[in-house]
């Protein structure tokens, strides 16, 4: 006979949910774009983003300027995918920017917890408004975020002037 706690280990173990449709609420006309906020060495100076960077294992500590579509005059990167990814931003886009932690508010569900979501890059075009989802190096599809969001930036996000 199974115990109060083993009952619900159980069903949790059996347990699956899978989304069928996503309800949007806008609790606010538009939210300024957040600030980023880097860990930088006193006195480094920022390196140009073209710049090849020769130890790529370095790439979280450097900081990077030189943009011109940038919605942000310095940026970071986790990997030296990101910074050629952005190499590509500057050339297509209209507008560009890596949102900081809490820029959108958007949660979804994972077990008994509700993460949010992040995006890696968000970017205006001429056609549309369209965010580039984090992706593992390995697999194409994380397990961490949801896997239907197609949010747009523009009707509810303004940059800040």
């Amino acid at each position: 006979m199974l115990r109060p706690g083993e009952v619900l280990a159980t069903m949790m173990a059996h347990f699956w949910e899978e989304a069928t449709s996503h309800a949007v609420n806008v609790t606010r006309g538009f939210t300024e774009i957040k600030r980023p906020t880097f860990t930088v060495t006193e006195g480094q100076a920022p390196q140009h983003f073209r710049e090849t960077v020769a130890d790529t294992g370095r790439i979280k500590q450097l900081l990077f300027g030189g943009f011109q579509r940038c919605l942000h005059n310095e940026q970071k990167f986790d990997s030296d995918t990101e910074r050629r990814f952005c190499i590509v931003l500057e050339r297509d886009a209209l507008k560009w920017f890596k949102p900081a932690k809490g820029q959108f508010q958007i949660y979804y569900k994972q077990g008994r917890e509700e993460p949010e979501y992040v995006p890696d890059f968000v970017a205006e075009t001429d056609l549309t408004n369209w965010w580039k989802p984090r992706r593992g190096r390995t697999s194409t599809r994380r397990k961490s975020r949801p896997r239907r969001i197609q949010p747009r930036v523009g009707a509810n996000t303004r940059q800040a002037t």
